[in-house]
């Protein structure tokens, strides 16, 4: 029975103590769930902090509560960064703490979530090193949860007993958890919203930065005076980094440099234009160093940088104390760097600000760039209308000498240089030449003080290559004479272009820069290349202008040796005139007459001869040429004359050479005899002082003289029949007697139209007929029109109308018929050929071919009109529009048609204020049509 009451007793004591744990649970649930409240009420970690600690402390009754942080990096060192603490008990604030016995005895333990409950830190056995640090804030007992965040360590949640040794109940062990747990996320989310303000700020920051950045970039894109973007430049990039000075710095080609622009504050001095040039012995040892691999440099503090004395010393002369750069290209090419220099004090550079000075000067770069562009672009518009203006110059004359005063003057206005000159080769003495045009600068020397050298001659002027020398100290030229004669020119870079005549290398157009070394830019090469061409085109039309008067004054001197050679009727006077004629009209050293003795197989002797003084004579030597019948005689039987430049350079046999080598022929012209058709004898010029180019004009001269050598046996032999046969001529005499009358009068007439046509006084406006002009022509043509046993003859067709007297140049109008009437068999007589060759190839007999030359004359509205046609081949359709043209009747594809077109057409169109044309059909033949004023502008 007494039992019964102390189990009752029992139950109701482990109810009372069921009762007062539940309501401590509940108490503790309470205040959890209203920490917890309060912790996820704020997002400010330092009010987490402190609502979090101060709660904890009141709930559970102790001493102190405090939140520690780590810091990993630092070895785990931390600090305590919030605290709740009773009164009587140090504040452990701010208090650093290392204890380096915390990796190795909690670190890993933590990491897992595990909590350290300490009752009493001098009997729990803790390291001496972690109970001092324990004693240092007065702990006795400890309960200390980790903080993990991300599965970091982030801190601790400490509750410190200070007063008494305390035993830890497993409820508040489970209370802290539960705190450490909430706080965990509260701090991560604390984090997390100030990382996004941090970046929100920044965003903000950048946005405003890229703002003026841009404003920055759109005034340097905007504007094209480049002087306006270094100012504008440097001053807003000083205002947005808020530094000292900011400035732009110009590399020179040996990499020292000068400041260009610069905007600085008050204050400090200025660099520009007073700083001497800067020589950075690294820039300039390592020709840009870092900044041409496009490299930025800063220096928070330049006496903590490691930096050299020099470089210092260079710095301290700027006023700085720390800087930042960054390189300026323009295109590929560095070109310079911009700056910002503090001078104040060190600066700690932000990435942010050394990416703000390579993005401009990246766009200081495009803007040199585009202002480079924008200089070359203008100056090659003006350098166009300074060629362009040369161009015309130089087509409007027709006189050399003009034509290269003007080139020397344009080009050197053109390119600005300091000397350009005209070079002439002189190709008998081994490229030897001189300068005979230029046009200096004021200061330098003239090249005629050296007018003559040997010049160190480059095998590359034959191909056309243009030679550009930038300097000419760097170049290794083959001749030290040459190098001498350079420096004695003052020339420190040359260009030199090639000049051709006829495809021959004629001279060279030196441009010479004596100031300064030069880059020759492509623009400029091309330029002066086409001056070049043009002037090649002019020496072209001088070489003709030169021909045409050659013509005229070789008809001047045939028609002087013919009316020497009629004065005779006795072969021997005929010959030894003729001999000495042509040898002082061609200016040869031996003109001879060679006569055959065909029964002896070709041997011969020359019978006659006119020969220079020193020189020996060929008369009454006996030659025998075993090679002749089978090289020259079918040739000359056919009347064809030969010419050699140089006996060396033809391929000729030994035993030939050998027999013009016992006259001392060095050049020669021969020109065939022929006596009834057979060959009699050679007509013979020798040039035995060198080697001789003999002109068109004087080979026509040849084979004319030659014609009238032909005319003259023929009137030997009538004459020596006459002789033989006195009763016949009794009897026929009248008749005789007419024959050679007429026969008189047409050498006459050949004679008078031989004078008419060159004319050689008349270079003055005067009255021409042109019906006589086309007659004299036409006469003067004879030999090439008359019937002969190969070729059945050419008959004129005259159609003329009565036609005033018209104002013009007589000679020059015979010159420009005489081309027309030339072009004009050369097409009938290769129409014989083709036609005669085809029936040849087919076994056939040929038929007759017709050729024909009409003349047709009227006048119209005070305008001569005259119709040339033929029925030649006529003339392609592609080669029709150049026939007028002489920059392309000398090409391959226009050899067939007559090379005096060009200047006819320049003599009716220029000269006389008329117009020539040409039309043509292919294998139906061509016509000329010529119309000239009766009456010439602005005479009386």
């Amino acid at each position: 029975m007494q039992a019964y009451p102390n189990n009752s007793t029992k139950v109701e004591k482990n109810l009372n103590f069921s009762v007062a744990q539940l309501k401590e649970q509940l108490e503790q649930q309470k205040a959890l769930a209203r920490v917890i409240q309060r912790i996820r009420k704020s997002l400010d970690l330092d009010t987490i902090f402190q609502t979090t600690v101060k709660e904890v402390r009141n709930l559970l009754d102790c001493d102190r509560t405090a939140v520690f942080r780590f810091y990993p990096q630092n070895n785990w060192e931390g600090e305590f960064v919030s605290e709740s603490v009773a009164s009587g008990w140090d504040s452990v604030i701010e208090a650093k703490v290392q204890d380096h016995c915390f990796g190795e005895q909690f670190a890993a333990h933590y990491f897992q979530g595990r909590c350290q409950a300490v009752a009493d830190i001098y009997s729990a056995g803790l390291s001496k090193c972690h109970a001092e640090i324990l004693a240092r804030f007065q702990v006795r007992a400890n309960l200390v949860v980790p903080l993990l965040r991300e599965n970091e360590l982030w801190g601790l949640l400490c509750v410190h007993q200070c007063s008494d040794t305390r035993e830890w109940k497993k409820s508040e062990v489970e209370f802290v958890k539960l705190i450490s747990e909430h706080l965990t996320v509260a701090i991560q989310q604390a984090e997390h919203l100030n990382k996004v303000k941090s970046q929100g700020t920044k965003l903000v920051q950048g946005a405003q930065r890229d703002e003026v950045i841009a404003q920055i970039i759109e005034k340097i894109r905007l504007s094209l005076d480049i002087d306006s973007i270094f100012q504008t430049t440097t001053q807003d990039v000083r205002e947005l980094l808020q530094a000292d000075r900011v400035a732009i710095f110009q590399f020179n080609p040996d990499w020292s440099g000068d400041f260009v622009s610069e905007s600085f504050a008050r204050g400090f001095n200025a660099l520009v234009g007073v700083q001497p040039t800067v020589h950075d012995t690294y820039l300039q040892k390592t020709q840009g160093g870092r900044y041409v691999r496009n490299q930025t440099f800063s220096v928070d503090d330049i006496y903590q940088a490691g930096l050299t004395d020099c470089h210092i010393t260079l710095l301290e002369q700027f006023g700085a104390k720390a800087f930042s750069t960054a390189p300026i290209f323009q295109g590929d090419k560095l070109w310079g760097i911009i700056a910002a220099y503090q001078n104040t004090s060190s600066r700690l550079w932000l990435q942010y600000e050394i990416d703000l000075l390579a993005r401009v000067g990246t766009q200081i770069g495009v803007a040199l760039r585009h202002h480079e562009l924008l200089t070359r672009t203008r100056h090659q518009v003006e350098q166009q209308k300074v060629l362009t203006n040369a161009l015309i110059r130089i087509r409007k004359s027709l006189d050399l000498d003009t034509i290269f005063q003007v080139t020397v003057a344009e080009v050197r206005q053109m390119l600005k240089a300091d000397r350009v000159a005209i070079f002439r080769f002189d190709p008998q003495k081994d490229y030897q030449g001189k300068f005979i045009y230029e046009n200096v600068a004021e200061g330098f020397n003239s090249v005629f003080t050296e007018k003559y050298y040997n010049y160190c001659f480059e095998e590359s002027h034959h191909t056309g290559e243009i030679e550009s020398f930038v300097d000419i100290e760097k170049v290794n030229l083959k001749e030290q004479r040459y190098a001498q004669i350079l420096a004695k020119l003052q020339v420190k870079a040359s260009l030199l272009v090639p000049l051709f005549k006829q495809g021959k290398l004629w001279g060279l157009l030196c441009i010479h820069q004596c100031t300064n070394t030069r880059d020759w830019e492509s623009e400029e090469v091309e330029s002066v290349k086409q001056i070049a061409d043009n002037l090649a085109v002019a020496l072209q039309h001088n070489e003709l202008l030169v021909e045409a008067q050659n013509q005229a004054q070789q008809q001047k001197d045939l028609t002087s040796a013919i009316v020497q050679i009629r004065q005779y009727l006795d072969l021997d006077s005929i010959f030894k005139t003729t001999v000495k004629e042509v040898r002082q009209l061609l200016k040869a050293d031996r003109a001879g007459i060679f006569r055959f003795d065909a029964d002896n197989n070709w041997e011969g002797e020359f019978i006659y001869e006119d020969v220079a003084e020193g020189l020996s004579s060929a008369v009454a030597e006996k030659v025998y040429d075993h090679c002749f019948s089978e090289n020259f005689a079918p040739l000359y039987r056919q009347g064809r004359v030969n010419a050699i430049a140089d006996i060396y350079q033809q391929d000729f046999k030994d035993c030939y050479i050998q027999i013009l080598e016992r006259f001392q022929v060095r050049a020669n012209i021969v020109a065939p005899l022929l006596k009834e058709g057979e060959l009699w004898g050679l007509l013979c010029i020798h040039e035995c002082s060198g080697p001789r180019e003999w002109e068109f004009f004087e080979i026509e001269f040849v084979s004319q003289i030659a014609d009238q050598l032909t005319v003259t046996f023929k009137h030997d032999a009538y004459l020596k029949k006459v002789q033989s046969n006195l009763d016949f001529i009794n009897d026929n005499l009248p008749k005789t007697l007419d024959s050679m009358e007429n026969e008189v009068d047409r050498i006459s007439q050949i004679m008078m139209s031989l004078r008419n046509f060159c004319r050689p006084n008349q270079a003055e406006l005067t009255s021409v007929d042109i019906h006589q002009s086309l007659d004299n022509t036409l006469l003067t043509l004879e030999h090439r029109l008359k019937r002969s046993e190969d070729f059945p003859g050419i008959k004129v067709i005259k159609k003329y109308a009565q036609l005033p007297l018209i104002e013009g140049y007589s000679s020059q109008l015979n010159q420009v018929f005489m081309s027309i009437f030339n072009n004009n068999v050369d097409s009938l007589e290769k129409k014989f050929k083709a036609i005669q060759q085809k029936y040849q190839n087919l076994s056939t007999d040929c038929p007759q071919i017709p050729l024909y030359i009409w003349i047709k004359t009227q006048e119209k509205d005070d305008k001569i009109r005259i119709e040339i046609t033929d029925n030649g081949l006529g003339i392609a359709e592609s080669l029709r529009e150049y026939i007028f043209d002489s920059s392309l009747n000398s090409e391959s594809d226009t050899r067939n048609i007559e090379k005096g077109l060009p200047i006819s057409h320049q003599i009716i169109n220029e000269k006389h204020n008329g117009q020539m044309t040409c039309s043509s059909k292919p294998r139906q033949g061509t016509e000329f049509m010529v119309e000239i004023p009766v009456k010439q502008a602005g005479s009386s």
